[in-house]
């Protein structure tokens, strides 16, 4: 069985802090404003209203340059407690916050038998469970090869991750 060393975790873009929880949130705040917003005195229509909602919440999520609270499974169930790395002092799974341009080297051992899944993963302290930010996979063959370079990333929470690694 081969062993892959985890050597570098490059974030090109965290997730989205927003998720269906600050949706809900913005909606429910809107709906409670009592009597009616004055559409027709600023000369919007309803429908605008409505269609400028995403970019409020855009505007919301890069105004708080918010990090990931990083951490890596060999699972796809993103629990913390199947956490590979980090660890704190006790070997206990943790996070670790990262931004974009920011980097972490884990140099952390997986072990591969024909494939390996390697999730990363953005702890969300929210009802809605952790952030999934993408995956790569770790492959037996590449054994010998040298450092490989893959890209997780998850279009839904816009997450891009360069993750470094070679196979013995």
């Amino acid at each position: 069985m081969a062993t892959a060393t985890i050597l570098n975790v490059y974030c090109v873009r965290p997730s989205s802090g927003t998720d269906e929880a600050v949706n809900e949130a913005v909606l429910n705040a809107l709906a409670n404003l009592s009597g009616s917003l004055p559409f027709g005195e600023v000369g919007a229509s309803i429908e605008e209203f409505l269609g400028s909602l995403p970019e409020v919440i855009t505007a919301i999520d890069t105004a708080g340059d918010y990090p990931d609270d990083f951490f890596l499974t060999t699972s796809t169930d993103g629990a913390l407690s199947n956490g590979i790395w980090p660890l704190d002092d006790d070997s206990e799974p943790t996070t670790v916050p990262l931004r974009a341009s920011q980097s972490s080297e884990p140099y952390t051992d997986v072990s591969v038998g024909g494939t390996q899944n390697l999730s990363l993963w953005d702890r969300d302290p929210f009802p809605s469970g952790n952030d999934h930010l993408g995956a790569i996979q770790l492959l037996g063959t590449e054994a010998g090869e040298g450092e490989k370079i893959k890209l997780a990333k998850n279009s839904v929470h816009g997450s891009a991750y360069y993750v470094t690694y070679r196979v013995e």
